[in-house]
This record gives structure tokens, C-alpha cells and sequence, in this order.
């Protein structure tokens, strides 16, 4: 009886390491940076602000900036900084864009005694991002009959 549940047993054990498939999928950066929008009471009917890339934190030039309901459109400097004064007390849409990485779009309130500091954190297209690869272990289902 012994060598039966013995036998069971070992032929349990050993199978086991085929009852799993291994796939492998993408791990992208954690992200470092974010978006953030602030009252600014010292620059009254204005929009300043930075744009950065999200995994790194870096400032990010060449990016174009579309105010809404406007049709301005703004560069981003060197340093990845952008200002828009003028502007009528009201509710403003920026949407960044920057070769290389996802559009982004934020709301912005601005009033005649406080103008917005707005930091906007890009994030990279996937295939730019997600280079690296793991794998991962996942069971087969009960049915499957291990080969």
C-alpha cells in the first residue's frame, strides 16, 4: 500500500512542471512625474506652465500647446516652458502635443485676480516605453491534459 501512494505521489510531483505555460509580457516604468493644475494669484488672466516627459520627469521642448476655445497655439521653449497671458476671465482646454508621446488635454480656470500654473506630464507612446519584457507563469486550466 505504501509503494502505491508512493508511486501516486511521485507521478503527481512530476508532472506538476508541465501544468504551467509561460508567456511573457511588457513592464513599463513606473511613473515618475504627473499632471497638475494650481491658482497662481500673482499673474492675473494668464496660463504658465512646463511640460515634462511622465517617466523620467524631464522637460520636454518642441512640444505645441492648442488653447481651446481659442485657436492659439503656443511652443514650448528649451526648458519645456510655455505662457499664455491675455486671456479673458473663464474656463480654458490645453492639449499638449509632442512627437513621440500621447496627446494630453487639461482644464484650466483662470479669473481676473489669479491666473493657473499648469504642469503637464506627457506619457511615451507604448512602443517607445515598454521595452522590456518578463515572463509569467500562468496555469493550464484542469482539462488540459499536460503533453
Amino acid at each position: 500500500m505504501r509503494l502505491c501512494t508512493l508511486v501516486f505521489i511521485v507521478a503527481l510531483t512530476a508532472g506538476c512542471a508541465r501544468r504551467y505555460r509561460t508567456t511573457f509580457e511588457p513592464v513599463c516604468p513606473p511613473a515618475k512625474d504627473s499632471t497638475t493644475v494650481r491658482m497662481q494669484p500673482g499673474t492675473p488672466a494668464s496660463i504658465q506652465g512646463e511640460v515634462a516627459d511622465r517617466d523620467t520627469g524631464r522637460p520636454l521642448s518642441g512640444g505645441v500647446l492648442t488653447v481651446a476655445p481659442s485657436t492659439t497655439m503656443i511652443p514650448t521653449d528649451t526648458l519645456g516652458r510655455f505662457a499664455v497671458t491675455g486671456l479673458t476671465p473663464g474656463r480654458y482646454s490645453i492639449r499638449a502635443r509632442q512627437l513621440g508621446y500621447e496627446d494630453q488635454t487639461a482644464t484650466v480656470v483662470v479669473t481676473a485676480s489669479a491666473g493657473a500654473h499648469l504642469h503637464l506630464a506627457l506619457t511615451p507612446r507604448y512602443v517607445d516605453r515598454c521595452m522590456e519584457m518578463r515572463p509569467v507563469r500562468t496555469p493550464w486550466p484542469w482539462w488540459h491534459v499536460a503533453r
